[in-house]
Order: structure tokens, then C-alpha cells, then sequence
């Protein structure tokens, strides 16, 4: 797990070693056991390495094929990378690492190298040949690369905070992304909040050869389902491609461990692990003192039943208040989201451990989350209701003080509702009347081509909630918070195999008993122990709520003085909002401000131009 900066220029300028000195010194934090650079004519490479695998000095990059006409800077762990090792025998490797492998494969197989590989990545390979370079990213967008481009040169890096250090541009505030931003809590697909930076998007490649950019889509997470899978059939394969995740996933040169909420997923993980492994399993858990926070119990009860070395880490909500500015200027890109992971990969990173297993994407695979049995009934009466009835209704509840109620009006207001409107509506923060006032014209954000016929409807979800939540939201801040630490986290529930299985499976047996995630925990019922199963959800809960009202109030004050100096949103209707939340007035949601508060110190910390 390391970071990755490069810098291409079409005018054939030559790359400067002091622009990649630069950008790595920007995010030595994702890898502070080596940086590297190299320049060549008008392309630069630079790399900061987290060592995990292959501890040696061989394993450092940038990295050259044995004939030395490749060159290789990569970000993160290709799994299978052993077994790829026994079909490329016909190469001399002189390192026990999986980056040798890449460089390996593309030699022998060119760009069809992606089919083979399993893993969570982001790399850009140089031909010294014709001086062409082969960018890709990994298929559920798990590892970050960001890139500037325009009609002079291209950069890239694993953070936005490497493309700004290289100086190369003005970073300037895209404005029009500002409504997504609000509506959502993140800017989903390639586009940033930054005006030419994008992000290579997930499971795809791009080619630059002879100035040309050819970006190639090498897999998609199709919904098609199979209705020729039986049930117990379907609960054997999950089982099956589950354990096969956690295994590939504990390959490392280094302690790791796992996250143990105390809930299904993390749960999950734990027992595969021990039916993996017979060594010591380390596991963590955040608690609290105040008990309507922790679920400390309950990852004491799973560490319990599988044996392993449990650190349970307190929390004070003092402690996490002394490290808001700390949070605040780690955002690489403005989210509302990624507070907690960051307090969470502090802790652990602390304790010890570079790598660490997590339950992320559970709940989007096996339907976790209330959108998931909410969907269809809601959007069922919602086509029962005459439109002007609806219409009635909208009128009535829109000015209601509680967003609830303002996005049911939202519901009711459309003309045609189908699965992707109102799945959308389900998805935002804010209404459509409380964004058009607070920061303008809204338009609509979910592609209807998410909500396939060919899919069943929960793996429908499935699909979306990748594209417009566990990609732009949990895995981006994942990534931003946990190598701010240097920690890298793995994620089994992501594994293509898996996520390919469960989709195809019909939406029947995801809802076959009344147990959540009734998949998956129909696949495990031996290894989940009940209370776990049927427990409350809570998740990594903390009283955000009130602190934006009282102790971190005076962030959101700040955030919201500075719109009038940045010209930016209207900051008397921003003042307003914010003083009825207060006063309990008006029941927004607490994230707008929070979002807000993020992107004004994410404006200022990186010197974003909002001109």
C-alpha cells in the first residue's frame, strides 16, 4: 500500500525531479518507509511506499522490468499475486513482492494483465519503447487516482493533495458540482470539486500513446440475475467465495488484524478468518463510556467465541473533539463523511498494526441498509396515489420543519416516480426546496441504467448504492483517512468473485427469513451467534447532532462567515438555517452543516481558488 504522483506533458517539456519530489512529499504519510522519483523526457514518476509485503529494498519503486523497458509505480496489494507468479515462470523475479508480478504480467500479457488480476489497486506502467504509459484502477474503485489534465500536460496522484503540491496548476473550485455535493454529502462518478480533476473511474484503464487518451472499460458489476441458482446452492457459493476473500486478504509481511464492531459484517470476517488461520487473531473495537455509543459487549462476546487478542480502545468524546482541526485537514477531497474512520485508523495504527480486515460492504451487497426493504413499498403507494393527490400533499408537507417529511413531500411531488427517483430522494441530505435556498438549482444525479430490468431489484440497489455511496463516500474516505495514518484496510465483502455471485442471486433469497442480511447470514448460521444476528444495528455512532450545536457550533459559524468572502452560496440563508437548527426550529439534517464546515476548511487548508 503506498501513494503514486506522475506528471505527462504533450508539448514533449521535459518532467521536472523537483515537481515529483514535491507531490511525494505531500502524501508521505500514505508511505513513510520510502519515496522514489524518476524522469525521463517528458514523463515523471514518483512513489511513497508502505511496506507490507516484501519489507526489503528490492520492493521499492519506482520499479523496472528486468530489460528495463518498463517502469512501475503502484498503489496497493494484488492478492492472487503468487499464483500469477507460477504462470509467469518464464521471468526472472528478483523480489518476493506482488509489484515484480505486475510488471511481470504486463510484459507477457499487455494491457489483458487486468483480467488476471484480483486484488485492490492503482498503477501507471511507462514503456520506455514509444514512451506510452498504461494507467489503470482496480474494479470496485477501492484504491484512489486522481488526474489534472489539460491541453499541456496531465498529472496524477492517489490524492488531490499531490496534485496540488505539484504547482502545476490552479486549483480552482468547481462550482457546479456544488449542488451534488450538498445533495449528497460527496460528487459521485469521475468529477471532482476541483475544476479539470477527475478521478480515473473504477474498474477502468486509460492509454496515453502519441499524445492520444484511449480510457477502456475492462468490467462492469452487472445485476443480470440467474434464476437457475437453488437456494442451498446459492447459500454454499456465498459461504464458499465469503471465505475465499478473507483468505486471499491475509497475505502480509507485516501485524494486521481486524475491526470488530460487534455487528453482522465484522462479525463475518472474524469467523472467516478463524476458520482461515489457526495462529492469533488481533482484533480491535472502538468503545465508549457512554453506553448508548458502544457496542463493546458485543465485540467482546465475538472475540470470546473466536478466541482472539482483543484491544478494546476508549474513546472520550473530549478526546475526538481534540482532534476535529486534525480531521479537518485531512480531507483530501470534502465528504461528509470520514471523521470516524479517521479516529478508528488513528487508534489501531497506534496499537501497532499496518494492515487491518474490514466489514465494509456488507451492507451494500447483502441489503444492510433501510433503503433496501423501504424501496419498493414507498414507491408502490406512490403509483397508487393519483398525481393530484400526491400533488396536494407535496404542497402540505414541504414547509414541514422536519426533513422527513420535506423529502416525503419530494416524493409525492413527482410526476412519474420510479426506482431510481426516488431511491435518489431516499439517498440525499437535503430536500429539493431546502437545496434550491441553500445552495441552488438541483439536478436529478442517479442514472436510471442502475435500475436495470434484467436485475432484481435489491441487487438494482446494490449497484447504485456502489456508485452513489460506498465508492464516493465510504471507500474514498477509507482510503484518505486510514493512509493518513499509513494503515491500510482490506475489504473481503469486495471481492469481485463475491460481488459478482450475489448479485446474480435472485432477490428472494436475500429476503428468504426475517434476519437482516438474510444471505449472508443464512451462508454463516453456524459461525453467527444469535444476539450478534439480531441485535440493534448502531454502527460507529457519536453524537454529532449535538456537538454541531454546541461544542463544534463555532466551526460552523466560521464555515459559514467565509461564504461571504468567498463569494460563495448565500450566507445569510446558511446563518438563518443554521440558527433555527440551534434553536430547534428547524429540523435539518446535522450533516449540511457539517458538509459545509468540511468544504470551506478543505477551501482554505489547500488554498482552493474560488474565483
Amino acid at each position: 500500500m503506498c501513494g503514486i504522483n506522475g506528471v505527462f506533458y504533450f508539448n514533449q517539456q521535459h518532467a521536472d525531479a523537483g515537481c515529483l519530489h514535491k507531490m511525494n512529499c505531500a502524501i508521505e504519510h500514505r508511505g513513510p518507509n520510502n519515496k522514489g522519483v524518476f524522469v525521463e523526457n517528458n514523463i515523471g514518476l514518483g512513489h511513497v511506499r508502505l511496506s507490507i509485503i516484501d519489507l526489503s529494498i528490492s520492493g521499492n519503486q519506482p520499479m523496472f522490468s528486468n530489460d528495463e523497458r518498463f517502469v512501475l509505480i503502484f498503489n496497493g496489494e494484488i492478492y492472487n499475486y503468487k499464483k500469477l507468479k507460477s504462470l509467469l515462470s518464464d521471468y526472472s523475479f528478483k523480489t518476493s513482492s506482488d509489484s515484480e508480478v505486475l510488471l511481470a504480467a504486463y510484459s507477457k500479457w499487455s494491457k489483458q494483465m487486468l483480467e488476471y488480476l484480483e486484488g485492490m489497486f492503482a498503477f501507471i506502467i511507462l514503456d520506455k519503447n514509444d514512451n506510452s504509459l498504461f494507467i489503470a484502477r482496480d474494479r470496485m474503485g477501492i484504491k484512489p487516482l486522481y488526474y489534472y489534465k489539460d491541453n499541456n500536460l496531465m498529472v496524477f496522484s492517489s490524492e488531490i493533495k499531490g496534485l496540488i503540491a505539484s504547482g502545476l496548476f490552479v486549483p480552482r473550485l468547481n462550482r457546479n458540482k456544488l449542488p451534488e455535493y450538498f445533495k449528497i454529502g460527496t460528487v459521485t462518478g469521475n468529477d471532482t470539486l476541483l475544476e479539470n480533476v477527475f478521478m480515473l473511474p473504477p474498474a477502468s484503464s486509460l492509454t496515453i500513446s502519441n499524445n492520444t487518451l484511449t480510457f477502456n472499460t475492462y468490467w462492469t458489476s452487472s445485476s443480470e440475475v440467474n434464476n437457475e441458482i437453488e437456494y442451498e446452492e446459492s447459500k454454499k457459493q456465498v459461504r464458499e467465495l465469503f471465505f475465499k476473500a478473507v483468505e486471499k486478504r491475509l497475505e502480509s509481511d507485516v501485524p494486521f488484524g481486524a475491526f470488530l464492531s460487534g455487528g453482522i459484517d465484522s462479525t463475518a470476517v472474524t469467523a472467516a478468518m478463524r476458520e482461515c488461520m489457526s495462529g492469533q487473531i488481533e482484533t480491535f473495537n472502538i468503545s465508549f463510556d457512554e453506553n448508548q455509543f458502544s457496542e463493546a459487549h458485543f465485540a467482546r462476546e465475538v472475540s470470546r467465541k473466536f478466541s482472539t487478542h482483543h484491544t478494546e480502545i476508549k474513546l472520550s468524546p473530549n478526546l475526538f473533539l481534540s482532534e476535529i482541526e486534525a480531521i479537518l485537514k485531512s480531507y483530501d477531497h470534502p465528504c461528509v463523511d470520514g471523521a470516524n474512520t479517521y479516529i478508528v485508523s488513528q487508534a489501531t495504527r497506534k496499537a501497532g498494526i499496518t494492515m487491518a480486515l474490514s466489514g465494509l460492504g456488507g451492507d451494500e451487497l447483502f441489503g444492510g441498509y433501510p433503503v433496501f426493504k423501504l424501496l419498493k413499498p414507498t414507491l408502490n403507494v406512490l403509483q397508487k396515489i393519483p398525481f393530484p393527490f400526491r400533488k396536494l400533499g407535496s404542497m402540505i408537507l414541504k414547509s414541514s420543519s422536519q426533513t422527513k417529511k420535506r423529502k416525503l413531500a419530494d416524493m409525492l411531488s413527482l410526476s412519474n416516480p420510479d426506482e431510481s427517483s426516488v431511491y435518489e430522494i431516499f439517498r440525499t441530505m437535503m430536500s429539493k426546496n431546502e437545496s434550491n435556498t441553500l445552495v441552488g438549482n438541483s439536478i436529478p444525479i442517479v442514472k436510471p441504467s442502475y435500475f436495470s430490468n434484467q436485475g432484481g431489484l435489491i441487487s438494482n440497489i446494490s449497484n447504485a448504492e456502489f456508485h452513489y455511496y460506498l465508492q464516493p463516500v465510504l471507500l474514498r474516505d477509507t482510503d484518505q483517512m486510514s493512509m493518513r495514518h499509513a494503515l491500510e484496510v482490506r475489504v473481503p465483502f469486495l471481492d469481485h468473485h463475491l460481488v459478482e455471485y450475489v448479485l446474480s442471486v435472485p432477490d428472494s433469497y436475500k429476503t428468504k427469513t426475517n434476519a437482516p442480511k438474510s444471505l449472508l447470514v443464512e451462508s454463516l448460521s453456524d459461525l453467527l451467534p444469535h444476539d450478534i444476528v439480531y441485535r440493534k444495528k448502531m454502527g460507529f455512532v457519536l453524537p454529532w447532532e449535538f456537538w454541531i450545536k454546541n461544542e463544534l457550533s463555532p466551526y460552523v459559524d466560521n464555515a459559514i462567515d467565509k461564504l461571504e468572502t468567498y463569494n460563495l452560496l448565500d450566507h445569510k440563508q446558511w446563518k438563518e438555517a443554521f440558527q433555527n437548527f440551534k434553536n430547534g426550529k428547524q429540523f435539518n439534517n446535522w450533516n449540511i452543516f457539517w458538509a459545509l464546515t468540511v468544504l470551506v476548511y478543505w477551501i482554505e487548508n489547500n488554498k482552493i481558488s474560488t474565483e
